[in-house]
C-alpha cells in the first residue's frame, strides 16, 4: 500500500508559530504534501508561508476565492478538495508533530475495513498562568480515548465525552470518509472538530494507533483558543447536539441504536421532564422529521417501557 499522507495545516495570524509547525512534519517520510490555507492573515503569516512554499515542493499554499476569513473549518474542507493523498491528517498552525506522528498508521490502515486512526496529544504550556487556566477549564494535559475503549464504542465515547477523546491534530482518516459522510460544518465557529467526528465515528470505524508516546503537541499559548473560547463551547452544546440528532434521523445508513444514541445525548437540551416530552418537543421543533421512521419506532418503544 502506499500509505501517503496529505496534512491540512489551517493558518491565521501564526507568523511567530507556523515554521515551527511546517518542520514537524516536513520530513517524515509519510507525508506527501503539506497544504497550508491561509483564512485572512492580517500579519505576515501569509507571506511566510509563501517563502516555505517557494522551498519545498511538498508545500501548498491555499486562499480562500475572496483572500478573507472565513474560519477553520472551511480552511480544512478547503485543503480536504485540494488534497492529492488518499490519506488525510491535520496541524494546527501552532502546534507541531511528533516524529513518530504516523509510525504504526500504514500497517493498521492495511485494513481496508478501518476508515481511521486516532493517538495521543500532550499539552505544552507557555506559562504557568496558561497551564492553570487550562486545567481550571477541565482539559487533560494528555488528550486521548481510554484504553480499554474498544472501536465499537469509539463513537459513545465521543458522543458522551465519558472515556476521553481524541484532538483533531492526532487523527489519520481515509479522503472518501468525507464525501461518505460530511465535511466540517462552517455554521460552529467553535467545537467544528467534536461535531465532525461524532458524525464520522457514528458512521466508520476508528481505532486506536496502539502508541503509548504522544504523536502531537499542543501549544497553550496566550492567543490559543482553547483559553479563550471555553464559555463559548458552553453555550453552543445545545446547538451541537440537537443538530447531531437531526443529521443522524436524516442518514438512511445508522441503526435505530445509533440515532437513539444522538437522542439521548440530546435529551438535557429538550424541554419537558419525560421522554415522550422531549421527543414530542423536537417534533414541534423539527416537525419535518417526522417522516423518518425513528420517531415511530422510538414512540412504540416508550410505549412498551411504559416511560411516558
Amino acid at each position: 500500500m502506499d500509505f501517503k499522507v496529505s496534512v491540512i495545516i489551517p493558518l491565521y495570524n501564526k507568523e511567530n508559530l507556523i515554521q515551527d509547525a511546517v518542520a514537524s512534519c516536513q520530513n517524515l517520510p509519510q507525508v506527501g504534501e503539506i497544504i497550508i490555507v491561509d483564512d485572512g492573515s492580517t500579519d505576515n503569516s501569509l507571506k511566510i508561508a509563501k517563502e516555505l512554499e517557494s522551498k519545498n515542493l511538498k508545500i501548498k499554499v491555499l486562499q480562500h476565492a475572496d483572500k478573507k476569513n472565513h474560519g477553520r473549518s472551511a480552511s480544512r474542507n478547503l485543503g480536504i478538495k485540494n488534497a492529492l493523498y488518499n490519506f488525510i491528517s491535520f496541524l494546527d498552525a501552532d502546534d507541531t508533530y511528533c516524529s513518530n506522528r504516523f509510525n504504526n498508521e500504514e500497517k493498521i490502515f492495511e485494513d481496508k475495513n478501518i476508515d481511521g486512526v486516532y493517538g495521543i496529544v500532550v499539552a505544552k504550556f507557555d506559562s504557568e498562568e496558561y497551564e492553570n487556566e487550562f486545567n481550571k477549564n477541565g482539559y487533560r494535559i494528555i488528550t486521548k480515548v481510554d484504553d480499554d475503549v474498544k472501536s465499537n464504542d469509539v463513537f459513545k465515547t465521543l458522543l458522551h465525552l465519558d472515556k476521553g477523546l481524541f484532538q483533531t491534530n492526532a487523527i489519520t482518516l481515509r479522503r472518501n470518509v468525507f464525501d461518505r459522510v460530511a465535511y466540517f460544518d462552517t455554521n460552529f465557529p467553535i467545537s467544528q472538530d467534536l461535531h465532525l467526528w461524532c458524525k464520522i465515528a457514528s458512521v466508520c470505524k476508528l481505532v486506536s494507533n496502539n502508541d503509548k508516546k504522544p504523536v502531537a503537541v499542543w501549544h497553550i499559548h496566550g492567543t490559543n483558543s482553547v483559553l479563550k473560547e471555553n464559555d463559548k463551547r458552553e453555550k453552543i452544546k445545545e446547538k451541537l447536539y440537537i443538530d447531531l440528532l437531526k443529521w443522524s434521523i436524516k442518514r438512511k445508513d445508522l441503526s435505530f441504536n445509533t440515532q437513539n444514541e444522538f437522542f439521548y445525548s440530546a435529551e438535557p437540551f429538550l424541554k419537558g421532564k419525560s421522554e415522550i416530552a422531549h421527543l414530542l418537543y423536537f417534533i414541534i421543533k423539527s416537525p419535518f422529521l417526522i417522516i423518518h421512521s425513528f420517531f415511530w419506532i422510538k414512540i412504540i418503544q416508550i410505549i412498551k417501557n411504559g416511560r411516558f
